[in-house]
């Protein structure tokens, strides 16, 4: 009832097979991970945190004044802001560090073995440099802000979506308080 298949792959089929999966697991606008991708990810990074007693850090992040790019601009100007802003937070992750566009204009960081002051340092890096980005499109220079949320296993919580959710309400008051900073519980 058993059957078994071998097949030997050439150095095309397996170039083939490696962007498939990456395709899979790549958001096409950002780079960064898909949020199926950075939810398995976290998930591994959360229970690692938790048998080795070691912290973790969670971010979430959402693009400040992207309804305005839209309005004035056009949605494909906003699709270049979104693109944009993914590449910058890439550029400033520390190697360790895995991001994910968690949708539309909402992007997720986690940072594993990081405190609060180094994830609250890596937020106010990522917020520096998305305020400090300009983005050229059809003629005019663009620019946005952006603001985060942060929550640190095990402090705040000890499983990813509770994590999830306490940094997303302290993104949700950086956001009430005007944007372009972080906020903690």
């Amino acid at each position: 009832q058993t059957l078994l298949r071998f097949e030997l792959h050439g150095p095309a089929e397996q170039a083939f097979n490696r962007e498939v999966l990456e395709r899979l697991v790549r958001d096409d606008l950002t780079g960064l991970y898909t949020r199926r991708k950075f939810e398995l990810e976290l998930e591994g990074v959360v229970e690692q945190a938790g048998r080795e007693d070691v912290p973790m850090c969670l971010l979430v992040l959402d693009i400040d004044g992207l309804k305005a790019v839209n309005d004035a601009h056009g949605h494909l100007a906003g699709a270049r802001v979104i693109a944009e802003t993914g590449r910058t937070i890439a550029r400033t992750l520390p190697p360790s560090a895995f991001a994910c566009r968690y949708g539309g204009d909402e992007f997720a960081v986690g940072l594993p073995r990081t405190d609060a002051l180094g994830g609250h340092a890596l937020a106010l890096a990522i917020v520096r440099a998305v305020d400090a980005q300009r983005i050229a499109h059809e003629g005019h220079d663009l620019s946005v802000r952006i603001s985060a949320g942060l929550a640190v296993m095990p402090k705040d919580a000890t499983d990813p979506v509770e994590l999830f959710r306490i940094a997303d309400e302290a993104l949700f008051r950086a956001k009430k308080k005007g944007g372009c900073q972080v906020e903690t519980r």
